[in-house]
């Protein structure tokens, strides 16, 4: 449950308690940290996955519900990241096809969002929008794809640690 706390409820609570101050000063920008595990459920992580695709939507709905107002809403969802974060903790490399990216990338990412009002920001290096849209259109194949690429060995190897 700490993980859906922590990644999930305490940006809602956040948000929930800073949003009238923002309508009050007309302006405001809420960026959340999602996941590309957000957007494809990750074997031996779906708690994380839950966890980062209640972001997404809930960016979704209030984006939408203040499309009329001052404040913006964006989410950015990483990749696997180097030199930080839970697989760099567990000295785990990504699976190769899908690279990582440097936390600068993640910091650009949000700096995009600010400038722009971007609803969301993918920081991958490697070819997963594909992998995406294949997704919807037939999860079997992007299971086997994503299975192929090494994600859930990667995954059990992680929570083995």
């Amino acid at each position: 449950m700490s993980i859906l706390n922590i990644n999930l409820h305490c940006p809602l609570e956040l948000s929930r308690a800073i949003m009238p101050r923002m309508l009050d000063n007309s302006e405001g920008h809420i960026i959340n940290i999602s996941s590309l595990a957000g957007k494809k459920g990750v074997a031996y992580n779906s708690i994380y996955s839950a966890s980062k695709a209640g972001l997404l939507m809930w960016a979704d709905g209030m984006r939408q519900e203040y499309n009329d107002s001052p404040i913006d809403i964006s989410v950015v969802c990483p990749g696997f990241i180097s030199e930080a974060g839970m697989f760099n903790d567990g000295q785990i490399d990504p699976p190769p096809l899908l690279g990582s990216s440097k936390p600068q990338k993640v910091a650009d990412a949000v700096i995009k969002a600010l400038k722009k009002g971007s609803c969301e920001i993918i920081v991958n290096s490697g070819p997963i929008r594909p992998l995406l849209a294949l997704g919807q259109i037939s999860w079997k194949l992007a299971d086997k794809i994503v299975r192929w690429f090494g994600v859930p060995a990667l995954s059990r190897k992680r929570i083995s640690f």
